[in-house]
């Protein structure tokens, strides 16, 4: 999940990996930010787990995650890799496909080119369509569909 600041991809993160949890898959997820690790109580990586992630791993830009390889070493090295989805949040950036949270005043011109979809608090009539799936935080189930058809090996 990807997006600007206060555009929701933590919340959107909990959902799903709750569900996922909640069906019997292993999660973990990856928080990625420019901030400093937070682990009090209520930070973006607390949430993770409270969500139920069996592990969060948390990179900045003094760790680089450019490339599959690259996640795939911090799997191995946070928990053996033994998991069925790593649930992203942040890397904007990065090269890998992502789902766009669309915050209040996000300029929908500017979707990175591997958008696969956005994600939107907005009500469905207020979003320009792009040229990617729009849903909106309430189709949890058409989300999930998508990411777990979407999901690719590490």
């Amino acid at each position: 999940m990807s997006g600007y600041s206060g555009s929701g991809k933590t919340t959107l993160v909990e959902r799903i990996v709750g569900a996922l949890v909640g069906s019997g898959y292993r999660v973990a997820t990856l928080k990625s930010s420019m901030h400093a690790k937070g682990e009090e109580e209520g930070s973006d990586t607390w949430r993770h787990r409270q969500a139920g992630s069996s592990f969060t791993i948390f990179i900045d830009q003094s760790k680089p995650a450019d490339s599959s390889a690259d996640l795939a070493r911090l799997l191995k090295d946070a928990e053996g890799g033994d998991v069925d989805f790593l649930i992203i949040e942040g890397m904007k950036s990065s090269p890998f496909p992502k789902v766009w949270c669309l915050g209040d005043s996000d300029d929908l011109e500017d979707l990175p080119t591997n958008t696969m979809a956005v994600v939107t608090w907005k009500k469905s009539n207020e979003v320009e369509r792009p040229s990617v799936p729009v849903f909106h935080t309430g189709q949890l189930n058409l989300i999930l569909d998508l990411v777990m058809r979407e999901a690719t090996d590490i």
